[in-house]
């Protein structure tokens, strides 16, 4: 009797055993209670051990899913990146051109000595005439007569003011020598 309460006590243990290693512990308890509990456990102990080969399969498997995001972030990465450089790439461009332009202008500018009075156009120094609309680039000072540029504030021949003041006749206004109308009083001048 102490042999087959010892016999069950074996097969429970076996049975236990093999649930740990994710076997079914009842087949296994049945599996040794038919043959000898040391047959039983020597095979069970032989064979895999599902639990670990489980937890195997899930590392592999998640493994798997962090290198194919790490793939596809790496992608999309490359792509930002591109995107970005094309941007930058593009707002160098629209630099340089700015900057050529500025200096094309600034080249004028130095290149010429007379901006014209009505409409702002730089013109060459030796103008007589914009370039642009057309109107004269000298005047003759009111005091002496000598030709001055348009843009003379003073005569270098005499030294008076080149051109008078321009006032409004309704409201006594100072205007600019350019003005159409008085920005005061809106009377055209």
């Amino acid at each position: 009797m102490e042999m087959f309460f010892l016999w069950v006590v074996m097969c429970v243990g076996i049975g236990f055993f093999a649930h740990t290693r994710g076997k079914h512990g009842y087949l296994w308890f049945f599996c040794s209670l038919v043959m000898s509990p040391l047959i039983a456990g020597g095979i069970l102990a032989l064979s895999k051990d599902e639990v670990i080969e489980k937890k195997i399969d899930d590392i592999e498997r998640k493994t798997d899913n962090l290198k194919q995001e790490v793939n596809y972030n790496q992608k999309f990465n490359d792509y930002r990146a591109n995107e970005i450089d094309n941007k930058i790439k593009t707002i160098d461009n629209r630099s340089n051109l700015m900057i050529n332009s500025n200096l094309n202008q600034t080249k004028l500018l130095e290149s010429s000595n007379l901006i014209c009075i009505e409409c702002n156009s730089p013109n060459k120094s030796d103008s007589k005439f914009c370039f642009k609309c057309g109107s004269s680039m000298k005047l003759n000072c009111e005091s002496c007569n000598k030709e001055i540029d348009k843009n003379s504030i003073f005569c270098d021949g005499c030294g008076n003011k080149a051109i008078k003041e321009k006032k409004c006749n309704n409201c006594e206004k100072i205007l600019e020598n350019n003005s159409a109308f008085c920005d005061s009083c809106g009377t055209k001048v």
